[in-house]
């Protein structure tokens, strides 16, 4: 899950000042946004970061059965919705996440959100405004 833990050591710098060095672990896979958003507005109300790896250690390599396929087909247009949130934070919005902590990780994901969010606020009263007129 994580990858080798950072040992901890004691380095001195030029000053002749001894220093310890922290022992953190760095997730090897990344991190991972689960969010809900408004159906008919696209706003984003909650979110939930993970470190991926948790994620892929659930993920199984087997057939969907019929019914399965069947269900996730109904899903996919709400699936589609949220996918084209996550589309415009990468492209226009240039996230990449490279943070090391996922307190850190939470943070810039909160603050793209709110971005993402200010954004589509601002563009719904037009919307209105032009599909009533």
């Amino acid at each position: 899950m994580f990858s080798e833990s950072i040992a901890c050591a004691f380095d001195s710098n030029d000053d002749g000042v001894v220093e310890e060095s922290v022992d953190i672990a760095i997730p090897v896979y990344g991190y991972k946004t689960h969010i809900g958003i408004d159906k008919k507005h696209r706003i984003i109300r909650r979110k939930i970061v993970t470190d991926a790896a948790a994620s892929a250690a659930r993920s199984r390599c087997r057939p969907t059965g019929a019914r399965t396929a069947k269900v996730n087909g109904r899903k996919s247009k709400d699936r589609a919705k949220v996918e084209h949130v996550f589309a415009h934070q990468k492209a226009r919005m240039g996230l990449t996440i490279r943070t090391v902590g996922l307190a850190r990780a939470k943070a810039a994901v909160t603050m793209a959100n709110m971005a993402y969010n200010m954004g589509r606020l601002r563009w719904l009263p037009g919307r209105a405004k032009t599909a009533c007129a």
